[in-house]
């Protein structure tokens, strides 16, 4: 093979290798997320998740409306296998006030359509449906 080929072959790989590493954040959890929902008491639920690279995540949910207003957070890690998404939490925020907890697993089922994430939480009524935010 000549040297001319050689770069060029090169440089195809390189090129593909790229565009594979582009594409693959589209095909993973990585990212923001947000949803709503509305509770059976009349209260609406706005859910961002938020995905590092690292396996780090932070989770916000903003209620409103129905008995009560306030917010809820937690950061923590999370690991995907398969269809499984396990996150553990530890550290919660209420209101805007911080506190380390307990570290916590939760293993709920996920599916990942394009820019629609929807996580089925064992023992909820309902899936969670997200959205991927645009940065």
């Amino acid at each position: 093979m000549s040297n001319k080929m050689r770069r060029s072959l090169a440089v195809v790989l390189l090129l593909a290798g790229t565009l594979a590493a582009g594409c693959a954040h589209k095909n993973t959890v990585v990212g923001a997320w947000s949803g709503t929902t509305n509770t059976p008491q009349g209260a609406t639920v706005k859910t961002t998740f938020t995905f590092t690279e690292d396996g780090k995540e932070t989770m916000t949910a903003q209620v409103s409306g129905g008995p009560m207003t306030m917010s809820v957070g937690g950061s923590g890690t999370y690991t995907v296998s398969g269809t499984s998404l396990t996150q553990t939490f530890n550290t919660v925020n209420l209101n805007g006030r911080s506190a380390p907890v307990q570290a916590k697993s939760e293993t709920d089922q996920f599916k990942l359509d394009g820019d629609t994430l929807t996580l089925t939480k064992q023992g909820a009524a309902q899936p969670l449906v997200l959205t991927r935010e645009k940065s």
